[in-house]
């Protein structure tokens, strides 16, 4: 008997935009629209930033979005309340597939020359987390150098104890990460609808998971861990 596909629990409007295959953000988005013209014409254009629905479609968002978000949704699904839409369906969702690479062409042509080596795009960051989960990501890495907002991939997907292994194995980790006490992390709040700073505060706990991991390794392998913070005006580290 072949073995059954792996599976998750899904929110519920994660299942009912792959059952309509509105997953992509281009097409969430132009659904989103046609539903606002229904519900009122000046929500046209109001829907949410990627990150914001990628909170939406992974559970992370503390109870609804704003209202008219929620309008607009239940126009796009009629007959579910935004409080179902926003509920794990207990539905089984197939994980996604990792395809094998596919068969090397002959020959470099212009366009892959331009690529350098890209290997693969992601049309979500849930996409990519799916495809490749941080303990096969980081599992045989020899140097991880990351730059981002918050790096959860690293500090809340990766147990201390895979990192702590992979620093004393010899793997060197470099991690640059926005100034928590910096406008640019301020700014980011105010795009994606934050009001009470919580990029804010994930980002200094990330910061101070990795400092009181590095206090914890010996000599050797504490140099090989560097947490940087900077700002878009100027550089600080932490």
């Amino acid at each position: 008997m072949a073995p059954q596909p792996a599976t998750q629990t899904a929110i519920l409007l994660k299942t009912l935009l792959k059952q309509r295959h509105w997953q992509t953000y281009s097409t969430f988005c132009k659904e989103y629209d046609k539903a606002a013209k229904k519900v009122d014409p000046s929500l046209q254009g109001g829907w949410p930033s990627r990150a914001q629905l990628h909170r939406w479609l992974t559970g992370e968002l503390k109870g609804l979005p704003y209202s008219d978000h929620c309008r607009v949704l239940e126009a796009m699904f009629p007959g579910r309340s935004a409080h179902e839409l926003f509920a794990a369906n207990g539905v089984e969702v197939p994980a996604p597939r990792i395809e094998p690479d596919p068969a090397p062409v002959a020959g470099p042509s212009a366009e892959s020359a331009q690529l350098g080596d890209l290997s693969a795009v992601f049309s979500s960051r849930a996409a990519f987390s799916s495809a490749y989960p941080a303990a096969t990501l980081f599992d045989t890495a020899k140097e991880i150098s990351a730059a981002g907002l918050s790096l959860n991939v690293i500090c809340q997907s990766s147990p201390d104890h895979q990192l702590r292994r992979l620093l004393d194995s010899g793997t060197r980790i470099r991690c640059l990460f926005l100034d928590p006490k910096g406008e640019a992390i301020r700014a980011r709040e105010s795009e994606e609808g934050y009001t009470d700073g919580t990029l804010t505060t994930l980002t200094a706990l990330n910061i101070s998971m990795l400092t009181r991991l590095r206090a914890r390794l010996d000599t050797e392998s504490a140099q090989r861990l560097s947490c940087t913070s900077t700002t878009r005006q100027s550089g600080s580290t932490s």
